[in-house]
């Protein structure tokens, strides 16, 4: 399930997906259409110390994901290009501890976006974006019990589906010269209520109405490439409005930034260099005092500040590539993750593995990766609801190790 307009890096990440060339040709160019597939595997196994001491306690998750999706790309006339997307996929989720076990196999929600980019103005691409969230998966699991949903920093997706999302983007792509390219952008997504299991426990049996607070944001971006160095730098604000439980104003997340820095170097013919860094931030949330309106701003910051590094080696030779990948995250403190709806500790996380791909012919690439991770979590005190803690909620220091897979193909006509 796509979080676009939420995600703060999403808007950018579209934007540079789908980057216009300088120049529209005389000839139209002929339009291309991407057919693409991807799966993922995920297992982990998490060794936690009980609260209170006692034997140590066992949480172990799994997750198969199967998506699918379809690209257009094409000229509708002289000085305009546009590309159309639409992704949807599957889910089998499980999750167990020592007390509940929870799953969930079905669909995601399906992600529709759009992208019309006007090249007439010389210096200057301005163009407009829409992104559809559709609710075609499932966000209420309380009918079977329990949710089956995993921790946000381990599995690949922590939520199965939401209300109907729309977000409108309008900006601009500035080709300085043949080497710099600069865009700034602005967006606002409405989003729609829906139903989920309520976070108390035991036993989600009582399902809560959501309606997420809509969200803004404002993204820039500079990038520079050169004949082996190729660099780009992205910075993003972001602010919501109110989130209400069952109509009743629960909490508004704090401002978000996040700042990004990615680069890539050719170090010959076959050995290529990729590294990225990121960093977000969230100011202190607007919360209920003793469960009563209005909302108040805490007096501690209980977000998160959030710091990942990856990095890979490729050597390319002919129509294939392989190489080692590397990751680290550093989540600062415990904290509510809005993306989620659920609390999320604070932890470093290491991944290692190996990552290739092939070219079939013209129109075919395949892809693959596989990676061993690590997590070591810090406990946490026991969780608030309308400003009480409710006891035994908290949780003690926890060791996780798993494993992740994945494959893609594409077909290009």
């Amino acid at each position: 399930m796509a979080r676009f307009g939420f995600a703060q890096s999403s808007i950018v990440a579209l934007i540079c997906g789908f980057m216009p060339q300088a120049f529209a040709q005389e000839a139209l160019p002929p339009w291309k259409l991407t057919l693409s597939t991807d799966s993922s595997y995920l297992s982990y196994r998490t060794n936690r110390a009980a609260n209170p001491p006692g034997p140590g306690l066992r949480d172990r998750g799994s997750q198969f994901t199967q998506n699918f999706g379809v690209q257009l790309v094409g000229h509708p006339a002289q000085d305009l290009k546009l590309s159309l997307m639409v992704k949807g996929g599957a889910i089998s989720s499980r999750s167990t501890t020592l007390t509940t076990s929870g799953s969930y196999a079905g669909l995601l929600d399906t992600t529709v976006s759009g992208m019309l980019t006007y090249l007439g103005i010389a210096g200057y691409q301005p163009f407009i974006s829409l992104n559809l969230n559709l609710p075609t998966g499932r966000a209420n699991n309380s009918n079977a019990g329990l949710q089956g949903k995993g921790d946000a920093d381990l599995v690949t997706k922590p939520t199965f589906g939401e209300g109907f999302n729309i977000g409108p983007t309008i900006g601009v792509n500035i080709p300085i010269n043949a080497a710099w390219m600069a865009s700034v952008a602005a967006g606002y997504t409405a989003r729609g209520k829906f139903t989920r299991e309520a976070d108390i426990i035991p036993p989600f049996m009582f399902p809560v109405s959501i309606d997420p607070g809509d969200v803004g944001t404002l993204t820039s971006s500079l990038s520079w490439k050169g004949d082996k160095l190729s660099l780009k730098a992205s910075l993003a604000y972001s602010f919501e409005t109110d989130t209400t439980y069952n109509n009743q104003p629960f909490y508004r997340a704090g401002d978000r930034i996040v700042a990004q820095l990615s680069g890539g170097y050719a170090i010959d013919d076959n050995w290529s260099a990729k590294a990225q860094a990121s960093y977000s931030h969230f100011a202190r949330n607007k919360v209920q005092q003793f469960g009563l309106p209005p909302l108040v701003r805490e007096a501690f910051n209980s977000n998160n500040d959030v710091l990942k590094l990856s990095t890979d080696l490729t050597y390319a030779r002919d129509s294939w590539s392989l190489g080692p990948t590397a990751s680290f995250t550093h989540r600062a403190r415990n904290g509510w993750d809005p993306n989620t709806f659920q609390f999320i500790t604070s932890r470093n996380s290491y991944a290692f593995g190996l990552t290739g791909g092939a070219t079939i012919g013209e129109m075919v690439q395949v892809k693959a990766r596989i990676e061993r991770m690590w997590s070591i979590e810090n406990a946490t005190a026991d969780k608030l609801v309308f400003g009480f803690p409710i006891l035994g909620s908290g949780t003690a220091t926890a060791r996780t190790q798993g494993w992740q897979a994945s494959a893609s193909a594409s077909v290009k006509f």
